[in-house]
């Protein structure tokens, strides 16, 4: 949204398109960081123009609520589903591994073996070299 008010996308347009009420599309133009955020938008646009960049994002952004449709279609593929909520997890950055605290310094490593049942598991601890 910021990069449509950046562009002077008129406000009604603005308002179907992000299925906002007026009052809140006031409140949002008040927050500190969509202000920085359509300032910033503003130098890229004067800066590069119309590049194939932002030409990308703004598709990508609109492809989210395609890809949100299909997820939520049951008459859509469970593979596809499940790639499209694969895939918006990874985007999101929701699929980064935990960096602090987790294994300590040397990226430590756990194994787990069961042996048919017989043992209920052993872990393994240790570091990697």
């Amino acid at each position: 949204m910021a990069l449509d008010v950046a562009m002077g996308t008129g406000v009604d347009a603005i308002l179907e398109a992000y299925e906002l009420q007026m009052h809140e599309f006031v409140q949002i133009n008040k927050d500190p960081q969509f202000i920085s955020q359509v300032n910033k938008s503003r130098k890229d646009l004067e800066k590069e123009g119309m590049s194939f960049r932002i030409k990308a994002q703004i598709q990508a952004e609109q492809y989210l609520t395609n890809s949100w449709d299909m997820i939520h279609n049951e008459g859509v593929d469970p593979k596809v589903r499940a790639d499209l909520i694969k895939s918006t997890m990874r985007w999101a950055g929701y699929d980064a591994p935990a960096v602090a605290g987790v294994a300590g310094a040397g990226g430590g490593f756990s194994v787990v073996i069961n042996l048919n049942g017989k043992d209920k598991g052993q872990t393994y601890e240790g570091e990697l070299e």
